[in-house]
């Protein structure tokens, strides 16, 4: 993705629970990410070579869907803290461990309908 360009994004590609989960949206910018992981917890997180604090950390791990109140125990992600609900996801999905190093697409949300 490049900044400019129209993101399609889904949930549950290649699978027949396949759906779109917002409509297109344009990419504003991408960005060099490094999680770290230790055990079932992120223990850091580098955006652009800058190390995110704790609670940008847990802000981040919000953002990016794993708020307590909006998981309700799905798939044993029950902890009160999003950063070790997704560090438990990625343990779950990826039991070879070490960290992930990639690309973060940031988008402009679409506008809510009046």
């Amino acid at each position: 993705a490049r900044p400019g360009e129209m993101l399609q994004l889904y949930q549950g590609m290649r699978t027949r629970h396949c759906r779109r989960i917002i409509p297109d949206a344009p990419c504003v910018g991408v960005d060099r990410i490094i999680i770290e992981r230790r055990r079932v917890e992120i223990s850091g997180i580098e955006i652009n070579g800058v190390r995110l604090s704790a609670d940008e950390i847990e802000a981040f791990a919000r953002a990016d869907g794993f708020a307590p109140e909006q998981l309700l125990g799905a798939g044993g992600l029950d902890s009160i803290f999003a950063r070790h609900n997704m560090g438990m996801f990625w343990s779950l999905n990826h039991p070879e461990g070490g960290n992930f190093e990639g690309v973060l697409i940031r988008w402009q949300p679409p506008r809510e309908a009046a």
